[in-house]
């Protein structure tokens, strides 16, 4: 929060002595004003799109398919009235492309294109905080947003402007050329992947489906009762005289015949195969609130199994540890992740798919640590 006031503050002090002091306008330091405000808003996008990659997570979310885009179509529009790099690079009375929509509009624009050819293509929820809504319906949305956005900002600039006394008044009257665009990309992408796409489908989950899963995962996490130990087996032991005595071990009454049968059994009993969770590195207290699920109001519901909706406990040999959803950060048990993940590669809370690289190589939390997270969050 410190470095944005400061750049907000910088960008003010210029805006000062550029647009009051040196060159009066008031076009000049506002511009300014956005110079500070588009630093701001992209270092957050970086510092938000980290966050995500952190957790192998989709961009899914309100912020990246709404902020980049119409922070682009802005820029453009604020093209006709910057004074700041605002001059036409080329020759032409009807367009305009200035350095000022190649640096501040351009990039925002072709990233929110991206993100709305996702939202038809490959994203089933768009998410706002814990609510999601469709992504298909929600990608009409917005391409129908932006197409009214651009057609009244023309409708209104070139024909009811000039009748109002404003502060801003327009520095050039030409077409801006990333404004159109905008409208042909977004145009290509509502038709191509909107009305014409395929669309992204859930697999279909039957009763059958439903009946054999519950029966896997009571198999999963049962006890390892069908590992059996290899009968011990003595051929022969020997006597003080040389000779070798082939009693039968069931009758066990001479310490020559069966030297210390206990010990060998015991030695012979496999333990258990290492799980995750003993390989699972333990995680920072810092760390807590990147582990809690998305939500205002957490109860300890909320921190229940997303497949047999148990809470974790302790001691939980059989489970391996926890595995939380990159995107919705809901907890599973990993032995059930993975086999939910054998069949299917969406989240079975959220429905958002899971990147292959997180599949491959999910992060295990140990049970121990999780429980902490429980405490310090659940109410």
């Amino acid at each position: 929060m410190i470095w944005k006031i400061i750049i907000f503050v910088v960008s003010f002090v210029a805006g000062i002595v550029h647009g009051v002091i040196i060159d009066p306008s008031f076009n000049i330091f506002f511009s300014w004003i956005l110079v500070g405000i588009w630093l701001i808003i992209t270092s957050s996008t970086i510092e938000k799109s980290r966050q995500h990659s952190e957790y192998n997570s989709p961009h899914n979310t309100a912020y990246f398919t709404t902020v980049p885009l119409f922070t682009g179509i802005f820029y453009s529009i604020w093209s006709n009235f910057t004074g700041l790099l605002g001059f036409n690079l080329v020759d032409n009375d009807i367009l305009i492309i200035n350095w000022w929509s190649f640096v501040f509009s351009f990039p925002y624009i072709m990233y929110g294109v991206i993100s709305i050819h996702k939202m038809f293509k490959k994203y089933l929820s768009v998410y706002f905080g814990t609510r999601a809504v469709k992504s298909r319906g929600f990608g009409y949305f917005i391409t129908f947003s932006v197409i009214v956005l651009i057609g009244g900002y023309w409708i209104f600039f070139y024909q009811y402007l000039d009748n109002y006394e404003i502060l801003l008044n327009p520095l050039n009257y030409q077409v801006n050329a990333f404004l159109i665009l905008a409208l042909i990309l977004v145009g290509i992408v509502l038709f191509a992947s909107g009305f014409f796409g395929k669309r992204v489908s859930l697999p279909s989950v039957s009763q059958d489906y439903i009946t054999n899963r519950t029966r896997s995962i009571n198999e999963t996490i049962a006890p390892q009762t069908r590992v059996s130990s290899p009968p011990v087996r003595i051929s022969s032991v020997s006597t003080s005289s040389g000779r070798s005595s082939h009693r039968n071990t069931s009758t066990p009454r001479s310490s020559r015949s069966t030297p210390e049968p206990r010990p060998k059994q015991q030695k012979v009993k496999r333990s258990p195969k290492p799980t995750p969770q003993r390989t699972a590195k333990p995680v920072p207290e810092t760390q807590y609130s990147k582990l809690k699920p998305k939500g205002v109001n957490l109860t300890i519901d909320d921190f229940r199994c997303i497949f047999c909706f148990e809470i974790p406990k302790l001691p939980d040999n059989h489970h391996g540890g926890i595995v939380i959803c990159p995107e919705c950060r809901y907890p599973a048990h990993f032995d059930e992740f993975k086999d939910w993940t054998s069949n299917s590669h969406l989240c079975s809370r959220c429905d958002a798919p899971l990147p292959l690289r997180y599949l491959r190589n999910p992060k295990v939390i140990p049970t121990s640590e999780y429980l902490k997270v429980i405490k310090m969050f659940s109410k």
